[in-house]
């Protein structure tokens, strides 16, 4: 009986053994078990703890319709467990590397690195989640939408088609999934559709759209007199009187020209997913990086400059994670309207703030508008009309590309440097996140186009063709021109 058994057990260990050994004898094996696993295993812990806690979602579905279909695809080998008693997520990679995220309310989901549940909930202590009470006025001060098709001057044939095909999916698994449409014009809805399982009250992951955000909680600061743009940004690691990235000011981080070495790419070991899914202090992550270029000679796309800015709001806001909270509600999401916001920290209690805020399709159309009306909401002025436009002014090295935060679509003309979307007027601008989050706010046509949806596997959402297609439908307004905008 024991023999059988003894070899049983060593039949089943034999393949486990043979991948051991496999790994501990190979370097590329090497790079993948202690890389690419760990990396998947905590992107997979925290997108389904996100998924279930802050979206509310069914966590089966989460795993089906989000986890499965994701760009990594280590997800489809991933086995999850939800504790919904102590509201954590854990996910392993073939049984393997486990990690945890915990949900705190009003915080969201944060990965857990080296630290106990316990002081995550100590840390965020007296922060509650926001009420997102029915607000009986209409939209956007309150909540009633009334969709008036009397408008003579919009084409409402040429619109509803729009909207109809920016849900087209002809995709084999579905995997375009737009899951969200709003369009705003002169400061209503005029149009919204959900797809299945989504509605109004539904918060969406925004990505890289979080990086407007944080721009806007910087903008406030800057407005306020705490924070200067030409100034050396307030950053510890270089204070040192002859340390060269003393000369990096806020403007520079802001409009992604540091001159930072930071590897973007999201590869195993790459310095953007060795920040997110293994680094505690993530703005401290990016802010060791040395100086490649002089700053404010180079302009190149960089997460860690966001999440730079993010401990900066954090460290100036009080330093702790309630204080960045109430100053973020207080100053900004209150007054914009914005009741359906999460913006989730990492385990410092600064907020990821080159990829985790979470918030309604109504909340970004807020978001664009507020924009759109040059910092302005009802009697309040928000942002300074001056930080509305150095939002959107390109940064030189960019080439019209990019502004503090947000993409433009003006192009350059002498290098051939076609506008983001051709098709589209150059006077938009955008916030724009993975899986093909996109809010555009577009002056000349008085509009923000807002779209959600969680786009994977290579597919390609046309935000060039639909966007496009959905601003024909609407007259041309007097807004800022092109030149305007690049001055």
């Amino acid at each position: 009986m024991f023999k059988v058994l003894k070899n049983k057990w060593f039949w089943i260990s034999l393949p486990f053994l043979a991948i051991a050994v496999f790994i501990a004898t190979n370097d590329i094996a090497r790079r993948f078990a202690f890389y690419s696993l760990p990396m998947g295993s905590g992107a997979a812990a925290k997108l389904a703890c996100s998924g279930v806690y802050v979206m509310g979602r069914e966590p089966d579905e989460v795993i089906r319709r989000d986890m499965r279909p994701f760009y990594n695809p280590l997800m489809k080998v991933a086995s999850f467990e939800f504790d919904q008693e102590k509201q954590t997520a854990s996910a392993s990679m073939l049984g393997m590397f486990s990690k945890k995220a915990l949900y705190r309310p009003g915080v969201g989901c944060t990965l857990m690195h080296e630290t106990s549940r316990e002081e995550l909930l100590q840390q965020s202590k007296g922060i509650a989640e926001h009420p997102r009470n029915h607000r009986p006025e209409a939209w956007p001060a309150g909540d009633v939408v009334v969709i008036d098709e009397r408008d003579a001057t919009i084409d409402w044939d040429q619109l509803n088609k729009a909207i109809e095909g920016s849900f087209e999916d002809n995709t084999e698994n579905k995997i375009i999934d737009t899951r969200a449409v709003i369009v705003v014009y002169d400061g209503k809805i005029i149009a919204e559709r959900y797809a299945d399982g989504f509605d109004e009250q539904s918060r969406f992951l925004s990505w890289s759209a979080s990086k407007n955000i944080t721009s806007a909680l910087i903008g406030t600061m800057v407005m306020d007199g705490k924070l200067a743009l030409h100034q050396p940004a307030p950053v510890p690691e270089w204070s040192a009187v002859d340390d060269p990235r003393r000369n990096i000011h806020l403007n520079h981080v802001l409009t992604m020209s540091t001159g930072l070495k930071f590897d973007e790419p999201y590869l195993p070991n790459s310095d953007s997913t060795n920040m997110l899914f293994h680094a505690e202090k993530m703005g401290a992550f990016a802010a060791g990086k040395p100086l490649g270029y002089e700053p404010g000679s180079k302009w190149a796309y960089s997460s860690g400059t966001t999440n730079i800015l993010s401990r900066v709001l954090h460290d100036t806001a009080g330093g702790s994670l309630k204080s960045v909270h109430d100053y973020s509600w207080q100053r900004f999401f209150e007054p914009v309207g914005m009741t359906s916001a999460i913006f989730e920290p990492d385990t410092y209690g600064s907020f990821v703030g080159s990829s985790y805020f979470y918030a309604s399709a109504r909340d970004w159309a807020r978001f664009g508008l507020l924009y759109l009306n040059e910092g302005r909401v009802g009697d309040q002025q928000i942002l300074s009309k001056e930080w509305v436009k150095y939002s959107r002014t390109p940064v030189e090295a960019s080439h019209g590309m990019y502004g503090a935060q947000f993409w433009l679509n003006i192009g350059d003309p002498a290098i051939d440097r076609k506008p983001l979307m051709p098709d589209a007027p150059k006077d938009m601008y955008l916030a724009s996140g993975y899986n093909a989050q996109w809010t555009a706010i577009v002056p000349s046509k008085n509009a923000v186009v807002v779209r959600m949806g969680w786009t994977t596997l290579g597919a390609k959402f046309d935000a060039n063709r639909h966007i496009s297609e959905i601003l024909k439908a609407l007259p041309h307004k007097a807004g800022p021109q092109v030149s305007e905008v690049i001055n």
